[in-house]
């Protein structure tokens, strides 16, 4: 965080068709030194959306089948809020309409343009990653982060061209047009959610499989296993030409991940094929792992002793490699560092590059331009890491990412107290960070502070502790223990084999499995199975299950804490399985928060800090850089030539933003710089309060200093009802950067 008295925000401003627009600052980037007196510049940019690329990444495992089932039936709601976008009223009351063309009902307004041009697509988590073959199998359980459609399993279902995704297009704009049914398109997204199955690689490559698909410059057909050394096959030019169909440069992604269990996204490199050999032992660590996999002197007893470490250690003297107990090929991807020395997992931050970096590096070590954001073009918008949107539906407690209000209202005793019928709200990134719920689920990775909630630790162990939201007691595995004895993970189980991990959430199932697998004893040798998943109303445990699971999905989660704003987290465990018409329903809950984010994208976001209002306005300039072949300031379009004092300043910005500058091929001086005026008359007062505005310029709407302006900021959170508001056809310019410079607006974050 910078140690500063003000400091600059950036921000996306976004635009659905037409000529009005709303921005809000809300993220943090890094301080100019102003020249001018006593200014504070933040930083926007004019972007304008029309289109939404949404891929699912969906685990395709063993155990996921209630899961994708509880997904499809959610599907309606994600895409047909998309498509068929509500009405809203001033005070936030919400009406569906039966098709996008309906009028809204008088005091209402669509909470956004219904969208017209969207791509669906779904990948698996099943893909090549360099382990000896049969590690997963045969080879039919490696999708290789190729789209649904394009599979033997899912080659039946009708898709845009046979090109494996679906495309709406309701106005006939493509050339051949797209789908123009909603029910059809919803009713083919749930045939991909279908087919993608529970027969999938136990190795769960969650976060590399969208990478490939979305990210990797040369995403690898195969890994060939040349005497102990792995070597690429060759690049999967099928793979590449899917993602060239499917991704815009132009569109919103929207990416969405289902799994419940934690990422196992391996290093293809030497030796870490074996990694799914079940005859082939993985490596002791040595004693300082367990206290700091971070130390200098945690290492793999099968190396060397690192210099200034101990000759001889106690863990090591116990034998390089573990024991099969120890070792169980189930439990591989979990601790790696703490248990085996090294990690053979690729590195979180990996993944977060690839959805926040313009420059990510290829498999020879050089920085190329990251597919997910292209170069952008003079005058018109480029995907940026701002119009980025993932969604995770994971292994969390949905008690720890929800509203306390929702789990124990004012309740002095949650447990007892819990109202199971109120409805989900799933907090936002910020409201996330604001409540301090990543250091409830993750701890802090940087100081090895383990979670706060016990429910989020990985252990083959039966753990202690209490839920910190609820303050519900972990229960030890015991004769009296129930499914319901903890309200979020039932009671711990004793698993004898070591095969196992303990949960982090149940859920009952609306329609148990046929086949109980989860529940074989032969699966455990005959061991007495405690796992609460598998308990009957009478209290016996049989092969039927009767609960899903979900384990720690920590690395995902990891993810969406590096990213802010851009993440939606959700629980795999649902707070209502019966009730179809509760709002707590499966992944509706899930589902809406993905609406409100892409809404939230789609309208703008809101103000962190209020700007002061005065008799002449708002004491604040805002500037627009473009790129044109001439330079000039259209007064009768709202704008004036800039001041000179901070022509240099916000010159350097675009520098430090990366618009122009070393490696984008972009002459800093070739941006042309206006003023755009703030709104005057009668153009400000419907600025102020009318959705059609004749004039150009822009107006800041408060929801306490300029009332008649509220219902342009009831989507924005309680403590962020402010925003700037745009008027007048192409104000900003699509594809400008622009920004704001105010006088004396501190900020104490």
């Amino acid at each position: 965080m910078v140690k500063s008295s003000r400091k600059l925000v950036g921000v996306s401003l976004l635009l659905v068709g037409g000529a009005l627009t709303a921005a809000c600052l809300d993220r943090p980037v890094s301080p100019l030194k102003p020249q001018t007196t006593n200014s504070v510049v933040f930083s926007l940019r004019q972007e304008t959306i029309d289109k939404i690329d949404l891929l699912f990444m969906i685990d395709n495992s063993s155990s996921m089948g209630d899961k994708q089932d509880m997904l499809k039936r959610a599907i309606p709601k994600l895409v047909g809020r998309l498509v068929n976008p509500a009405c809203v009223s001033d005070s936030g009351d919400r009406q569906n309409m039966a098709s996008p063309d309906a009028e809204c009902p008088e005091g209402y307004r669509r909470e956004f343009k219904p969208l017209e041009d969207i791509h669906i697509g779904v990948i698996t988590s099943s893909i090549e990653l360099g382990l000896t073959p049969g590690s997963c199998g045969d080879g039919s359980l490696n999708d290789n982060a190729r789209l649904i459609g394009t599979l033997p399993r899912g080659n039946h279902i009708t898709t845009y061209q046979d090109k494996g995704f679906l495309a709406w297009d309701p106005k006939g704009k493509l050339d051949p047009p797209g789908e123009a049914d909603a029910d059809r398109l919803i009713g083919n997204v749930q045939e991909m959610v279908t087919a993608v199955g529970e027969s999938g690689c136990g190795f769960e490559a969650s976060l590399e499989a969208w990478y490939r698909f979305l990210v990797d410059p040369e995403p690898v057909h195969a890994w060939v296993n040349e005497g102990g050394k792995l070597r690429p096959d060759f690049v999967d030019e099928d793979l590449l030409a899917q993602r060239r169909d499917f991704l815009r440069p132009d569109s919103l992604l929207a990416l969405v991940m289902l799994t419940d269990e934690n990422d196992c996204s391996v290093i293809p490199k030497s030796g870490v094929n074996n990694l799914g050999v079940d005859t082939v032992r993985m490596p002791r660590a040595s004693s300082a792992c367990s206290v700091s996999p971070d130390d200098p002197c945690c290492y793999s007893c099968t190396d060397a002793v690192p210099e200034g470490c101990p000759a001889t250690d106690a863990e090591c003297s116990k034998g390089e490699r573990l024991t099969q107990l120890e070792d169980q090929r189930n439990l591989r991807c979990y601790e790696q560092k703490r248990r085996f020395g090294v990690d053979y997992l690729q590195p979180i931050q990996r993944y977060v590059d690839g959805l926040t970096k313009p420059l990510i590096k290829d498999s020879s070590g050089r920085e190329v331009q990251n597919p997910l954001f292209p170069q952008p073009s003079a005058g018109t918008f480029t995907r940026t890491p701002k119009t980025v949107l993932v969604a995770g539906i994971l292994g969390v407690p949905w008690q720890d990412v929800v509203s306390t209000d929702d789990t124990c209202g004012d309740k002095a005793d949650c447990v007892s107290s819990l109202p199971l019928g109120a409805p989900v709200s799933y907090l936002t990134a910020a409201e996330l960070s604001a409540n301090k719920r990543w250091e409830m689920i993750l701890g802090d990775p940087t100081t090895g502070a383990p979670a706060q909630d016990p429910l989020m630790w990985e252990s083959v162990e039966q753990r202690s502790g209490s839920n910190p939201v609820l303050r519900a007691p972990l229960v030890a595995a015991n004769s009296n223990a129930t499914p319901t004895s903890n309200p979020i993970n039932g009671h711990e189980w004793n698993i004898a084999e070591r095969n196992d991990l303990q949960y982090s959430c149940i859920f009952p199932l609306a329609r148990p499995p046929a086949d109980g697998f989860e529940c074989k004893a032969d699966q455990y040798n005959g061991q007495t199975l405690d796992k609460p998943i598998c308990e009957q109303p009478d209290g016996t445990y049989t092969d039927q299950q009767t609960y899903g699971r979900a384990f720690p999905t920590r690395r995902e989660l990891e993810v969406l804490a590096s990213i802010e704003d851009a993440a939606v987290v959700a629980s795999i465990c649902p707070k209502e399985v019966s009730d179809e018409d509760s709002p707590s329903f499966g992944y509706s809950p899930a589902a809406e928060a993905i609406g409100d984010r892409v809404s939230g994208l789609l309208n703008g976001k809101c103000l962190q800090r209020a700007l002061e209002v005065t008799p002449d306005g708002v004491s604040c300039k805002v500037v627009e850089a473009t790129r044109n072949d001439s330079c000039g300031c259209d007064g009768s379009r709202g704008r004036k030539a800039l001041n000179g004092d901070l022509d240099p300043i916000v010159r350097r910005q675009l520098k430090q933003n990366a618009s122009c500058g070393a490696g984008t091929g972009v002459d800093c001086e070739s941006y042309c710089l206006c003023e755009i005026e703030q709104a005057r008359g009668e153009t400000l007062s419907a600025c102020l309060s009318e959705d059609a505005v004749d004039g150009f310029g822009w107006c800041y709407i408060n929801e306490e200093a300029t009332p008649q302006g509220k219902r342009f900021v009831q989507s924005c959170p309680a403590d962020r009802r402010q925003l700037l508001r745009f008027v007048g056809d192409d104000t900003p310019q699509n594809g400008a950067d622009v920004y704001v410079a105010c006088r004396g607006v501190p900020t104490n974050e």
